[in-house]
């Protein structure tokens, strides 16, 4: 068992280690729960290919003695999307590493995160603009519903990615008829949409309005607690502080139209009026853009479709209709976002909600301080030889760069080896004859090279 919650239990599968078998506690539709599976056979393959790639979208349906539905099989999240403490433990990549300073896992728990406003973030919060589009371009479209520190993860690893849990709690929303899915889905407290009546389920909209808070945390590394404040006040008014340098310039001016989707996205008197996950596709790629050099942006849209990178018009449910108006501050009446530049190493203030304590108890933080030379410091201080740092401010040489892939390859060795005697033990031996196999062309490789060095020196 890897863990339980209120539905049922979650377990590995020992022969399918890259599966997990959700087992349910009451009673499911079989019906919603095959429509769930069948779902992402309706998309566009390239589409199809975005919610294969960056969900745990569920598989295939598990059948008790009698037929009835007792459990569903989902995709496990691939091992990039987790993280290693400094006690060796690894585990899931949750947004709570990054809802937080950034010098906060590093000192608890030797991990280099990247800095606020840095382009890594930015490339996350794309990645799951980008999923969020896939479930929104055909009908039915999805709703995740809970798209909390806990359900959505990251990883720097390869590209910025994410991989998004707990989807066989999502609903299928067809246009003109009553959602597929009719039990209730909770909401994480801290992570809900303040614009859901109580008892009723989540929609759409709140999924739009989850990645408007999800770009406010994670871009600013901080918790930006303004739901409370939501709904005592109805008017909220944040001013997300941004470090000066080339974040300022990449953010701050009356062009950004991140700020925009974010107040429409996080509106509450005006839901419906919520931008679609497409929108945000294109100001994030000029965002990211201007963060890096020109080179690599193409990084982030490689495997993409490239209609949902230029944010085409995705399909939606009549149940979330879309304002087709112009993102203009004055349209959104109860909620705006201001981007305010700090001097390296001042505290930025998030408006009257200033990040405190999440309400979130795997959250591991909520400040906002954007100081990159006391980050750069923490990281130094929290051995950063054991831990990726493409996205640090310290990723600027070469040895930083050549450390971490050496880094990387030795962590997929000793994982692999580990593996093998897994595989020993399961009485197959194919996978540590391969190993032994690489193993001694490594060995020769080095030699080799050691060889070429060396005979200049004897002759």
């Amino acid at each position: 068992m890897l863990s339980q919650g209120g539905e049922g239990a979650v377990f590995q599968l020992p022969l399918q280690p890259h599966l997990v078998f959700k087992s349910y506690r009451s009673q499911v539709e079989r019906g919603d729960l095959e429509s769930l599976v069948s779902w992402p056979g309706s998309l566009a393959p390239g589409v199809e290919d975005v919610v294969r790639l960056s969900s745990a979208w569920p598989t295939s349906v598990v059948s008790g003695a009698d037929g009835e539905a007792v459990g569903i099989l989902m995709p496990r999240a691939p091992r990039r999307f987790s993280v290693r403490h400094s006690d060796g433990q690894r585990r899931l990549a949750t947004l709570s590493y990054l809802t937080c300073d950034p010098a906060r896992p590093a000192k608890a728990y030797g991990l280099a995160v990247p800095p606020a406003c840095g382009p890594g973030r930015f490339g996350i919060i794309l990645a799951l603009a980008r999923l969020l589009a896939a479930f929104e371009s055909s009908s039915p479209v999805v709703s995740h519903g809970d798209l909390s520190t806990k359900n959505v993860l990251w990883s720097l690893e390869r590209d910025p990615e994410v991989f998004v849990i707990d989807c066989d709690s999502a609903e299928l929303h067809w246009p003109q008829a009553t959602p597929v899915r009719s039990r209730r889905r909770a909401m994480t407290p801290n992570w809900d949409d303040p614009s859901v009546e109580k008892g009723r389920n989540p929609t759409v909209a709140t999924d739009r309005y989850s990645l408007g808070l999800i770009f406010l945390r994670v871009a600013g590394a901080a918790n930006f607690p303004i739901q409370s404040f939501q709904r005592r006040e109805g008017r909220v008014r944040v001013e997300f502080p941004v470090p000066s340098g080339p974040a300022s310039r990449a953010l701050v001016g009356a062009n950004r139209e991140v700020w925009h989707l974010c107040a429409k996205a996080l509106s509450i008197e005006a839901p419906h009026e919520r931008p679609r996950a497409a929108e945000w596709i294109d100001p994030l790629v000029e965002v990211v853009g201007a963060l890096m050099e020109p080179g690599p942006i193409s990084r982030f849209s490689r495997g993409a479709p490239r209609a949902l990178l230029r944010g085409s018009p995705a399909s939606v449910s009549d149940s979330c209709p879309t304002s087709d108006a112009p993102l203009a501050a004055e349209h959104v009446r109860d909620v705006s976002v201001e981007a305010t530049v700090v001097a390296q190493g001042a505290a930025g203030r998030a408006d009257k909600p200033a990040p405190g304590a999440s309400g979130d108890p795997d959250d591991t933080g909520g400040g906002n301080e954007a100081d990159d030379q006391g980050v750069a410091a923490a990281l130094r201080k929290a051995k950063t030889s054991r831990v990726r740092t493409w996205w640090s401010s310290d990723a600027t040489s070469l040895r930083y760069q050549t450390a971490a892939v050496a880094g990387a390859f030795w962590r997929w060795w000793l994982d692999a080896h580990r593996a093998s005697l897994s595989a020993i033990r399961a009485g197959t031996l194919a996978r540590l004859v391969a190993l032994l196999v690489l193993d001694l062309l490594i060995v020769g490789l080095v030699v080799g090279f050691g060889a070429v060095l060396i005979s200049p020196l004897v002759r």
